[in-house]
């Protein structure tokens, strides 16, 4: 998934396409393609958003790569944004879900893997549970937080035996990755919190 997002005031227009590879290549074209579309330049950009990880470790630092370039280029602030808080803000933002289950496949046998609960107010609660874990621990992880919630992004999508075996799970396959969109809501609550970076402080997230 290669997806690009502006908020012009209230107005938010995208740009997602799923292709295997050249994401590098395309990525700028798609910056310029939306910019031309809304009529402005990335000189009235308050802020560039990012996506910060986990995820695949060339996608994020190509993701990462081209903010730090653009924020150089064009002296703008920074901020990085969980993909998987993305997922879940995708899941809500589709849904209205308050309480998911995000993963996105890593290695082998591996997810990077949280548990998301939204407040009234519309801030997430789970940054704390992000984790890489094996598919041997997802059950003990489940049976301890005992929760109920969907479950959302491509980590999921091998083990349709967990979600056959307990009807509180739903699965929802409408939502595999992340999208741009939803990293605004995200970006524009730490924008509030004046949680802003430079180029130079970027870091990468991959537990």
């Amino acid at each position: 998934m290669c997806s690009v997002a502006l908020m012009v005031s209230n107005d938010i227009i995208e740009k997602s396409v799923i292709f295997p590879c050249g994401h590098a290549q395309k990525i700028l074209l798609m910056i310029h393609r939306i910019l031309t579309q809304a009529g402005i330049t990335l000189k009235k950009i308050d802020v560039l958003v990012f996506l910060q990880g986990p995820g695949s470790f060339v996608g994020t630092r190509i993701g990462i790569g081209v903010a730090q370039g653009l924020s150089l280029g064009f002296n703008l602030p920074l901020i990085g944004i969980s993909t998987l808080a993305t997922l879940a803000q995708g899941a809500w933002r589709r849904f209205g879900v308050n309480q998911v289950f995000t993963a996105i496949y890593a290695c082998t046998d591996k997810l990077y893997f949280s548990y998301y609960r939204r407040k009234s107010n519309g801030r997430w609660l789970g940054s704390n549970t992000e984790m890489l874990i094996s598919i041997a621990e997802i059950n003990d992880i489940l049976f301890k937080l005992k929760k109920e919630g969907v479950f959302v992004g491509d980590g999921w999508k091998n083990y349709s035996m967990l979600f056959s075996s307990n009807s509180s799970y739903i699965y929802l396959d409408e939502i595999l990755y992340p999208i741009a969109r939803d990293m605004i809501p995200l970006a524009l609550q730490k924008w509030d919190d004046g949680m802003l970076c430079k180029s130079d402080e970027v870091r990468p997230i991959y537990l």
